[in-house]
């Protein structure tokens, strides 16, 4: 899919599940996307939950539209 995945929504499900890393894709994106969705994620698991002020975040940087792709279809 050309859209971009985005589990923001899910990342404390998926640490509960015994997730412990996540690829965030930086190849061929500015070092502020890469910052920005990095910091967004690291905040949502620090507070162990995603606020509207960080799916703002999100959609703020570039993105081609989020897809939560086979995690949710």
């Amino acid at each position: 899919s050309p859209k971009d995945l985005n589990y923001s929504e899910y990342m404390n499900e998926l640490v509960a599940a015994g997730v412990t890393s996540f690829k965030v894709e930086g190849r061929m994106k500015k070092v502020s996307y890469v910052r920005q969705v990095i910091g967004t994620y690291r905040h949502i698991l620090d507070t162990a939950h995603i606020d509207s002020t960080d799916a703002d975040a999100l959609a703020s940087g570039f993105n081609r539209g989020f897809s939560t792709d086979y995690l949710t279809d």
